[in-house]
């Protein structure tokens, strides 16, 4: 907390573990709250079977602009929509701007996927690996477009491009409110 005032940052978040009451009263008693938890999944082995038959390709600049509206959407589940330091805003813009970067990225660890359903992007996935372990980040699809596996199809699509590459440990978190992607 002093190395924060220090270099005058404005956030701080930590991740702890809610078993540890210890430890939550004591970031409580130094001013945090909380805004929000998380649910991690892990899995480990081939990627599941293709439930969807829309088309999946790799994101361009060009799917930019349907992308980020899909994607300020996705924020509205977010702790930062929750935070009072962010609110809807600042939750959008840092929800756009995450998008771009991994758009914008030509690394071989980053791996962003389109669904295109009669010539329109429905939904995306972005993931990057880290220690082996391949991190799906975001995953989306349009309010218009859900029920249909278009989801499940895209998270299978990501896991097996990485699976083509070597990789089998996948990861996903999503917050603890969000029930429908649980």
């Amino acid at each position: 907390l002093r190395e924060c005032a220090k270099s005058d940052m404005d956030c701080l978040y930590a991740f702890l573990d809610a078993a540890d009451r210890t430890t939550v009263e004591c970031a409580e008693g130094n001013g945090f709250t909380l805004v929000g938890t998380r649910v991690t999944y892990e899995c480990s082995g081939a990627p599941p079977t293709t439930l969807s038959s829309v088309k999946m390709r790799p994101a361009t600049n060009d799917d930019l602009p349907v992308l980020t509206k899909l994607s300020e959407a996705l924020s509205a589940e977010s702790r930062f929509m929750r935070d009072r330091r962010f609110g809807p805003a600042a939750a959008r813009r840092l929800y756009r701007r995450w998008v771009e970067t991994l758009v914008s990225e030509t690394v071989p660890t980053t791996t962003v996927l389109v669904a295109v359903d009669n010539g329109v992007v429905v939904g995306f996935v972005a993931a990057r690996l880290k220690d082996d372990i391949v991190h799906i980040e975001l995953v989306i699809v349009g309010a218009d477009a859900r029920g249909k596996g278009i989801a499940h199809t895209l998270m299978s699509e990501c896991m097996r491009a990485f699976a083509h590459r070597g990789f089998s440990r996948f990861r996903v978190v999503t917050q603890g409110s969000n029930i429908a992607a649980q």
